[in-house]
């Protein structure tokens, strides 16, 4: 019964890049509609697993995850009409997950969990960038991968509907009016999140690492990323 209502097309389905304003999309789409917020994923990036419970079939839902495209996944994007994948440059998205993971609340209750040492902490902020491009980056850029391989494929390309973060950041009205668009949702009063933390979302430019990275960073980060530029449209820098 759970899983028809994920596959069901009354609801929206957004698949994301952490970091890339998941939480923001979600509660401005849920905002707009009234729809119910509800986030699938159990587990950690790149490979969580999903969590359906305690769905109403009364209800109707803004699905969010940052899950890779599993078997289970990919047959329920099959079984949907439209299903959101959602990208964001990972250089941007990794200096984003950077300042994240220093909130007290991250380090708190999920260091651990996310792998990070404790020492990871007492070094600079150009070391923890180090260090994060030989973890999280690296993470990120095979769950690129992997969605960048899905859309090559004809069937399961027509289903899905790629965003970017650039969009988002450019004109957030238009960027979720396009997706009620896409979702057949009409005749709704667009509200807009507030960009703040409680959205987890970080005002300013979106290359903003292109001044933080130093060379090394930026080169290494190039090389990781390789044809990914092309596939999903990323600047060249």
């Amino acid at each position: 019964m759970n899983e028809n209502i994920l596959i069901s097309n009354d609801n929206i389905f957004v698949i994301s890049l952490p970091k890339s304003g998941t939480i923001y999309i979600q509660k401005s789409l849920s905002q707009s509609t009234g729809y119910y917020p509800y986030y699938l994923q159990d587990g950690y990036f790149p490979k969580p697993s999903l969590k359906i419970d305690n769905l109403s079939i009364n209800a109707k839902y803004i699905f969010s995850c940052h899950n890779d495209p599993s078997d289970r996944i990919l047959d329920f994007i099959n079984k949907r009409d439209t299903t959101f994948l959602h990208v964001r440059d990972p250089r941007g998205a990794l200096l984003s997950w950077c300042h994240h993971v220093l909130r007290d609340d991250i380090r708190q209750n999920h260091s651990k969990n996310l792998g990070i040492p404790e020492s990871y902490y007492a070094g600079t902020f150009e070391s923890q960038i180090n260090w994060q491009i030989e973890h999280r980056y690296k993470e990120m850029i095979w769950w690129l991968t992997q969605w960048a391989n899905v859309l090559k494929q004809p069937e399961l390309r027509k289903k899905i509907i790629l965003t970017n973060y650039l969009d988002l950041q450019a004109d957030s009205d238009t960027f979720i009016q396009i997706m009620l668009k896409h979702s057949r949702i009409e005749n709704t009063s667009l509200k807009l999140a507030e960009k703040d933390i409680s959205s987890h979302f970080r005002n300013g430019n979106p290359n903003e690492w292109v001044d933080i990275f130093n060379n090394q960073q930026k080169n290494k980060c190039s090389l990781l990323l390789g044809n990914l530029s092309r596939d999903f449209g990323f600047i060249k820098k």
